[in-house]
């Protein structure tokens, strides 16, 4: 239970319960656990571009210029692949258009490469050409 400004209290907990009820001021919100992944819609911060940056994150085995390319050559002709380790590994693949690279990050973001890791965070990159 916390004390909100105004002198109201308002309790919090966590429930197993899929569907939890909340009361504050003599109101009830319903609450429910998320089920969101890295697929969820949230807003651009950079433009469409035909090269994506991809995070890998949990990269329990190694991640390959051969494996981004097997992954990613089904969506569009890939031209370059720039592996880098920056905040764990990431990398920067340019497609030959925009249609390719909106394809690819649409059907790969979210997705493991590997069984329970190595999941893709896919972001449209800033720089034109690698």
């Amino acid at each position: 239970m916390q004390q909100m400004e105004g002198g109201e209290m308002f309790w919090f907990g966590y429930s197993t319960a899929p569907n939890a009820v909340v009361q504050q001021s003599q109101q009830q919100a319903l609450l429910n656990k998320s089920n969101d992944d890295l697929r969820r819609k949230r807003p651009e911060t950079t433009r469409p571009n035909h090269i994506l940056l991809f995070t890998i994150i949990n990269p329990f085995y190694p991640i390959t210029v051969d494996v981004l390319h097997k992954i990613c050559h089904p969506h569009g002709q890939v031209l370059r692949i720039v592996i880098f380790k920056k905040n764990g590994v990431q990398a920067m693949v340019e497609f030959d258009s925009l249609e390719a690279a909106t394809r690819a990050r649409e059907n790969l973001n979210g997705a493991d490469i590997y069984s329970g890791c190595c999941t893709l965070k896919i972001d449209y990159a800033k720089p034109e050409k690698l």
